[in-house]
């Protein structure tokens, strides 16, 4: 027995490595995400939503939300094509939580270290594919991605991942296999359809498969229209409500473009593989309208690598980075001990960088801790509002302690508006949407977070249709009459 055990592990080591990775990866983003839950961390924008879909979904209310533009309960369908949520529901009759939401994130976004070392155990040896799997489990963008609250786009990137490996293998089998994670990326966010259309193009044109490859991009851009422009306004009765973060001005959209705020997103992007998916350009740009859609936004955040907003890019740097890798033996090919020590050098700036990188934002981590007593507050309100068809309205930290209602409003505002150029008085006469809550439960310290907040807070407190019934330590609830 130990005889066989000694062999499994001498053939199976650095599986059995890259699955302890995985593993401890898994473990200590679930804790931690957790904690910045459990901290105040996470918001309304997005745990809340996502959880009240969830919740919905698990109770028979099929993707139902509270849309916070419309204030009606809609489908989710009416915001973004998402309905890989409804997969989700079932683990709500287990655990009636976000938190189960957070665990499955990180889970599966570790499981894209095997994606990864899979691809480039097919060009490159199989230590240089581990240690490239650990640089993916180490980089400051996949943690950003995971520590923001739970995204249903952020599990594209384990899914693209598979998606490529897959779909670049020579068999009908891993073809079939491919597609199908290329269906579970579509069910993401509506975005997806046009990263799997450049997939579709460079398949056509990388690979045999030229026929699969442009029936890929045709059905990609056909689906596209389709949730676009008829599903997400059938159900919102208008445009997306993103359309208009974006210019119709081809000059204002070049000037957006060749902007220095692009430069120093992309540096944001590339700088922890140095720079090296710009060498295998044909893989990194199939990230392409991910990249446009987010430096040609009027909304700001869409520029900011903490967000989930480069969920579709990650993926392509890291295939960039292995088919540069590829690039570079095959330019020294004759040179094996050069190769060795540049090979070498280049694996060890990798490993430092995001390493340190890394535990710059670790340190971060460190420091989250539960307010005990807030949370004993928090559990108390729970319990006693613990009847879905209550009406519920709360600030945005604890917004994801009380979405467990069919009905939920966002007391605040969404942070974007004020990077839309949406004006502050404008802002304030959209704030009266509280109205339609039979409860308002109010954080103090989010409510006098800053001036705006205060006015919005303050027209709460002068509402003559509202009382306070509770007041204990920073929480307020106020009944309506």
């Amino acid at each position: 027995m130990l005889k066989k055990i000694i062999k499994f592990t001498a053939k199976f080591g650095i599986e059995i490595v890259l699955g302890f990775m995985m593993t401890a990866y898994s473990v200590f983003f679930s804790y931690f995400s957790i904690l910045r839950l459990l901290s105040f961390k996470s918001y309304y924008y997005d745990l809340g939503i996502m959880g009240q879909v969830v919740y919905n979904t698990s109770k028979g209310r099929f993707l139902e939300l509270t849309n916070p533009h419309l204030l009606t309960n809609t489908s989710r369908l009416a915001i973004h094509f998402d309905p890989i949520l409804a997969l989700f529901a079932p683990l709500y009759w287990i655990w009636n939580s976000p938190e189960i939401l957070l665990i499955i994130q990180s889970i599966i976004l570790s499981l894209g270290a095997l994606g990864i070392y899979l691809i480039a155990k097919k060009r490159l040896s199989k230590n240089i594919s581990l240690y490239i799997s650990l640089i993916y489990l180490l980089s400051p963008l996949l943690h950003y991605v995971n520590m923001f609250d739970f995204h249903g786009v952020a599990l594209s990137i384990t899914f693209l991942i598979f998606a490529f490996y897959f779909l670049t293998q020579k068999s009908k089998k891993h073809f079939e296999i491919g597609l199908l994670f290329v269906f579970l990326t579509w069910l993401t966010k509506e975005n997806t359809f046009l990263i799997t259309f450049m997939l579709g193009l460079y398949i056509s044109l990388k690979t045999r498969r030229k026929k699969e490859g442009v029936l890929l991009s045709l059905f990609s851009v056909l689906l596209f229209i389709l949730v676009v422009f008829v599903v997400i306004p059938y159900f919102n009765h208008g445009s997306h409500f993103a359309s208009h973060y974006y210019s119709p001005s081809l000059r204002e959209n070049l000037r957006r473009f060749f902007s220095f705020s692009t430069l120093d997103y992309l540096n944001e992007i590339l700088v922890y593989t140095l720079y090296f998916p710009l060498i295998a350009w044909p893989e990194f740009l199939i990230s392409l309208p991910q990249i446009l859609l987010n430096v040609l936004s009027k909304n700001s955040l869409m520029r900011v690598v903490y967000f989930h907003y480069i969920s579709l890019i990650i993926p392509f740097t890291f295939v960039g980075l292995i088919y540069s890798f590829d690039k570079l033996f095959y330019l020294l090919r004759e040179k094996n001990r050069q190769r060795k020590y540049v090979v070498t050098l280049l694996l060890l700036a990798l490993f430092f960088i995001t390493l340190n990188a890394s535990r710059k934002q670790v340190k971060k981590y460190l420091n989250y801790r539960t307010y005990s007593n807030e949370m004993s507050v928090i559990h108390q309100l729970q319990k006693q509002y613990i009847d879905d068809n209550i009406k519920l309205c709360t600030t945005p930290q604890i917004a994801p302690f009380f979405i467990n209602h069919r009905f939920f409003y966002n007391f605040l505002f969404d942070p974007a508006y004020q990077n839309v150029g949406i004006k502050k008085d404008d802002i304030i006469k959209q704030q009266d949407k509280y109205r339609k809550a039979d409860v308002v439960i109010i954080a103090k310290w989010e409510a006098n977070g800053n001036e705006l907040s205060k006015k919005v807070y303050k027209m709460l407190r002068q509402d003559k249709k509202y009382r306070l019934v509770f007041s204990k330590l920073d929480i307020e609830v106020y009944k309506k009459i």
